[in-house]
């Protein structure tokens, strides 16, 4: 479903943020339908502290080119199953066939993990979206970040 711009005071998403592809994308689509002075509110787990303990801190350059070069995120799909089978799922040698299932099946998975302090510096550099970091709170496992739609 498609929302008119400017017409919701929130978005909530609790643990949705690292399961998008391309994540500055979801941030812009969420921070268009606020009205001016709306509320993101969003909980985003701090991978220290999840079963991507292992992983990558996915680097701010790599979201910022998924989003300017939104063909990356297709070319880019298999590597993130690929991390997620041998990190997370810990699975070692032919990966093939589960591969396969997995992105047959758009599997969900965390496309992207961060710690707190990426965290902020992601939601810090895109502010050019049209919003305010309002608040940051760790609430261990997970952040807690309040973003403000700038005021016309």
């Amino acid at each position: 479903m498609l929302f008119r711009s400017g017409i919701q005071d929130f978005v909530l998403a609790n643990h949705v943020f690292e399961h998008m592809e391309n994540p500055l994308l979801a941030l812009r689509n969420w921070v268009r339908v606020l009205r001016p002075g709306g509320i993101v509110f969003m909980a985003i787990p701090d991978k220290r502290f999840t079963f991507d303990v292992d992983r990558e801190v996915t680097p701010l350059a790599h979201i910022l080119d998924e989003y300017e070069h939104p063909e990356h995120v297709d070319q880019n799909r298999r590597l993130h199953y690929e991390e997620w089978i041998r990190v997370v799922e810990h699975q070692q040698g032919d990966i093939q066939e589960r591969l396969e299932f997995l992105l047959a099946i758009s599997y969900s998975i965390h496309f992207h993990c961060w710690t707190a302090k990426e965290l902020i510096e992601l939601f810090t550099s895109a502010a050019w979206i049209g919003y305010e970091l309002d608040c940051y709170k760790s609430n261990r496992p997970e952040c807690i970040f309040v973003l403000k739609k700038k005021l016309l």
